[in-house]
């Protein structure tokens, strides 16, 4: 298939380790969400981008997690993307959900490692120049930090939350709406579907 022959392309990557986008004339992006999904061109109608990450396979979705906080003037952060397949109950979706925020807390560590060496560096005695470099990146990135900082503030307690205290709940266009409870199974009483969304809220 097209995904298999783009394989040559991209090093040892393989097709279930990389994603596509299909990009419309009118800007609309859409993502190929599917390894076996069949492809069809017309002329130039739209463009695809090629962005490394796993494919979901059969019966499988990717859905987006966001931490709810009602109490907050931003009450819903984005968190990231977990992929769950059908059969799986409420329980393994929150595994999935945990290993997603142990992984933010974990990268934020690394972040911050690198970012005192560099401010390390520069206090030992590097050039004006370099400090200077240093000072306007740190100031470009001003603006994200704030967002980052949120992210990793409500993964960490996520991480370090009971299970028992940490609720899902299915997310509607704006908020929050109906509670998941644990024995709800993916493909039976929960029917998932592409753009799916869950909101994690800490009891």
């Amino acid at each position: 298939d097209f995904k298999r022959h783009l394989e040559q392309y991209l090093g040892d990557a393989k097709s279930s380790e990389f994603r596509l986008f299909k990009k419309h004339s009118n800007g609309q992006e859409n993502e190929i969400v599917r390894v076996a999904d069949p492809m069809s061109f017309h002329h130039s109608e739209y463009e695809l981008r090629v962005q490394f990450g796993r494919a979901i396979g059969q019966d499988e979705y990717r859905v987006t997690v966001s931490f709810f906080s009602p109490n907050d003037d931003a009450f819903m952060t984005p968190l990231g993307d977990v992929i769950i397949a059908k059969g799986m109950d409420v329980q393994a979706i929150k595994d999935r959900m945990l290993e997603l925020t142990q992984e933010i807390v974990k990268s934020n560590a690394v972040v911050a490692d690198a970012s005192a060496s560099s401010t390390a560096d520069a206090d030992a005695g590097g050039s004006p120049a370099r400090s200077q470099a240093a000072g306007d990146k740190a100031n470009d990135k001003t603006s994200s930090s704030a967002a980052g900082d949120r992210r990793h503030k409500f993964a960490a307690a996520i991480a370090n939350s009971p299970a028992d205290r940490v609720r899902l709940r299915r997310k509607n266009y704006k908020a929050p709406f109906t509670v998941l409870s644990g024995d709800l199974q993916v493909g039976r009483e929960m029917m998932v579907y592409s753009g799916w969304e869950v909101a994690v809220e800490i009891l």
